[in-house]
């Protein structure tokens, strides 16, 4: 069982099929009995968060990789204000699709180290910060054939700062998190998580960048990825990509700028 978040991914294209047997996170695609999975990537101790001007930082500091702005009071949205709020074909380049995705039930698997527990919270879903709304929608490049992207929307109630503060923190230079080993008692998986040293954007409240790997003990094969949070206030923005084998590109920046303004915009 892989996080549901990726479950819709990897429904869509065939990546490290050991992997794609089972799911477990957030996002489900047009087959919601698909399955999908992601992870983490090489640990930079040179990645650590930075603060945009006139704001603070979130815990763990640092040069790149993640950078907090100032925010004022959002109101929060529901799932059908955040399935407005989805990307639309227009918004997307030249080679690009989106469509919606559909919701399925967080998993819940226990970290170890137990002290990076938020890394695996933030892949497969936490219930006990549980969002209280969420809309999805699966992205697709033409030009790569074995990568799948997505994007989650998560409105919180007081508690998306923590959330990704603490990924942060365990993502951080000198964090013992570099390598963490995720089960949910049935099934077991490895996630490798690193602050990329991609210099963040000016984009919502806070941005944090991720290199991610995913794999099952025993196994050689490991599914890389990138992901990139975006807070918008309580809400979380996640767009993520999976690739067989290399690193999948970032979701185009254009993309993201307009999927943050769509948040925005529907949070006034």
């Amino acid at each position: 069982m892989l996080p549901a978040r990726l479950r819709s991914a990897a429904a869509a294209v065939s990546l490290v099929p050991l992997l794609f047997a089972a799911s477990a996170c957030k996002i489900g695609g047009d087959d919601k009995d698909a399955k999908g999975g992601t992870g983490g990537g090489k640990a930079d101790p040179a990645a650590a968060a930075q603060p945009a001007a006139g704001s603070g930082a979130p815990s763990g500091g640092g040069s790149s990789g993640a950078a907090v702005s100032g925010g004022g009071a959002a109101k929060a949205l529901t799932a059908d204000q955040l399935k407005a709020a989805l990307l639309v074909q227009s918004d997307m380049p030249s080679g690009w699709t989106v469509k919606p995705g559909s919701t399925v039930s967080p998993s819940k698997l226990n970290a170890t180290p137990a002290g990076c527990q938020a890394i695996v919270d933030l892949v497969s879903g936490d219930p006990k910060a549980a969002p209280t709304a969420t809309g999805n929608g699966v992205l697709t490049n033409g030009s790569s054939k074995d990568a799948q992207y997505f994007v989650s929307m998560e409105q919180y109630s007081g508690v998306a700062t923590k959330l990704l503060d603490d990924v942060v923190k365990e993502t951080g230079p000198g964090s013992s998190c570099g390598t963490v080993n995720a089960t949910d008692g049935d099934n077991a998986f490895i996630y490798k998580a690193a602050r990329s040293d991609r210099t963040p954007k000016s984009l919502g409240d806070a941005v944090l960048y991720l290199d991610i790997t995913t794999s099952q003990p025993g196994q050689s094969a490991e599914l890389p990825g990138r992901m990139q949070i975006v807070r918008s206030g309580e809400v979380l923005i996640q767009f993520v990509g999976m690739q067989k084998s290399g690193k999948p590109e970032w979701v185009p920046d254009a993309v993201v700028k307009a999927q943050v303004e769509k948040i925005k915009a529907a949070q006034k």
